[in-house]
């Protein structure tokens, strides 16, 4: 009988495990995705152009990198961390080309910003 107990555990165990596994390769490839999708709108935006901007896209770049040798390896929960430390980065890259964006508008004065005391036509 508890060689039966023994041997239920170590079925379920193993099945946990696997069912473990896939589910760390869809977080992982989930990540993937979003963090892909977070560069590309950092690039589309210009963060290649700013300085600050730059760095953090680069950095989310190397981290997606890194998180697809670790996939290969089959390191998923890993790579779905720094996965999400790079989507980090490129959200910060494109907040930072935004925030550039507003401050170049407001030094050049956007026409459709009235001055104070002007009327709009």
């Amino acid at each position: 009988m508890t060689w039966r107990i023994a041997a239920g555990v170590v079925l379920i165990g193993g099945l946990v495990g696997c069912a473990g596994a896939g589910v760390g390769a869809q977080v992982a490839s989930r990540e993937m995705v979003v963090t892909k999708a977070a560069i590309g709108a950092a690039e589309e935006a210009g963060a290649s152009e700013g300085e600050r901007a730059s760095l953090h896209l680069r950095v989310a770049r190397e981290r997606l990198y890194q998180a697809r040798k670790m996939m290969e390896a089959g390191d998923d929960e890993e790579a779905a961390d720094v996965l999400r430390q790079a989507r980090q980065d490129a959200n910060r890259s494109l907040a930072l080309v935004q925030e550039e964006q507003r401050e170049g508008s407001a030094r050049r004065g956007s026409p459709t910003t009235p001055v104070f005391g002007q009327q709009l036509r």
